[in-house]
């Protein structure tokens, strides 16, 4: 409805079961490579395992309260680990760097971010713009808009690629858990080709992308700050 405010249902932890099972998971993931690079299969099958108590205990010990989609979603975000195939991963090709993630309720939009080289100074950074409709409190259709791909070259930021998604590219994410720093997507095809990301980057395309499981955190104000200012 035109004008309704956005909202979000998140789960509030009880007790403390929740909470030792988050602990558990960020744990394990901050024990991998960032984005989970390079994870056997005996590591994401116990990093799903960890997921999956994360969210049954969610659903178990808490309930569910409303809060402002902004104050839950907004900000930026760091991806600690990903199935996705690169770069939603933090790799491109055999260059590896960090994954972030913008999200600006309000407006619809976010903003994915791969940064090569020093964080808050890459040398190469490829940006995904999109915008999504909120299909329930937990889903959105996501719609990929753009890509933007830019190298730092003798102290000059240089665009070598510009490309507008095609109608119709879109993605359906799920959030499985979120306490407001740490959050649980689970992502997957919905009516169009997400393979088209790939494809303007020249990559290869990697697996059926039909449930890929990411886990972010949440920056912290000045670390989201300080990669704002160095995005200018």
């Amino acid at each position: 409805m035109p004008g309704a405010r956005l909202t979000a249902v998140l789960f509030v932890h009880v007790g403390a079961c929740s909470p030792c099972a988050t602990q558990r998971l960020l744990s394990r993931v901050w024990q991998l490579p960032l984005g989970g690079i390079g994870a056997t299969r005996a590591q994401r099958a116990d990093v799903g395992a960890l997921v999956r108590a994360v969210e049954a205990q969610s659903a178990r010990f808490a309930a569910p309260a409303t809060h402002d989609a902004d104050a839950a979603l907004g900000g930026v975000w760091r991806v600690l680990y990903a199935e996705a195939p690169p770069p939603s991963n933090g790799q491109l090709g055999p260059l590896r760097g960090v994954a972030l993630q913008r999200i600006n309720v309000p407006a619809r939009r976010y903003e994915n971010e791969l940064r090569v080289g020093e964080e808050e100074r890459p040398w190469l950074r490829v940006r995904l713009g999109a915008d999504w409709d909120a299909l329930d409190a937990h889903t959105w259709r996501v719609h990929f808009r753009s890509l933007t791909v830019h190298a730092r070259l003798l102290g000059k930021e240089v665009r070598l690629l510009e490309r507008a998604f095609p109608d119709g590219t879109t993605r359906m994410w799920r959030f499985s858990f979120a306490d407001g720093t740490v959050r649980v997507v689970r992502a997957g095809q919905g009516g169009g080709t997400v393979s088209e990301v790939r494809r303007a980057l020249g990559t290869r395309e990697t697996g059926q992308d039909d449930d890929c499981l990411f886990v972010l955190e949440r920056l912290s104000s000045c670390e989201a700050l300080r990669r704002s200012e160095a995005s200018e």
